[in-house]
């Protein structure tokens, strides 16, 4: 008899173990999304958030920064350049120069990524001790 409800709680654990690969990096994934948004402030003088996306596909799943070119220049900084343009109302017009000054970068996405690889253990550590409560 306690053998045979041994083996029912055994199947039971190793249905629940089942579904915990899913759901834990669902939640690992939603975790990152988060800090993303917390971490991200705003750009474009408060215009655009800076977020993430979660992608998912045979592989596993992928966290995007979004929007991507906002990230990159927050987290990696910017060269200084020269845009260079005519004249608006002007036939013809002559080019004028205008000045962008360069940025230094000050790290957000990777200070995302540390976080996110901090988390994603203890998230999914969670969910597998909880599917073995059961």
């Amino acid at each position: 008899m306690a053998s045979k409800q041994a083996g029912q709680s055994l199947r039971q654990v190793a249905r629940a173990l089942e579904k915990v690969p899913d759901d834990a990096v669902r939640d690992a994934a939603e975790a990152v999304v988060d800090e993303a948004r917390f971490r991200g402030g705003s750009f474009f003088a408060g215009r655009t958030r800076l977020g993430a996306r979660v992608k998912t596909n045979a592989k596993g799943v992928t966290v995007l920064g979004t929007p991507p070119g906002a990230w990159a220049i927050k987290s990696f900084g910017r060269s200084r350049s020269v845009a260079r343009g005519r004249v608006l109302g002007v036939p013809g017009g002559t080019f004028h120069a205008k000045s962008a000054r360069g940025t230094r970068g000050d790290g957000r996405w990777t200070k995302v990524v540390e976080r996110a690889e901090d988390e994603a253990p203890r998230i999914i550590g969670a969910a597998v001790s909880k599917a073995v409560r059961k």
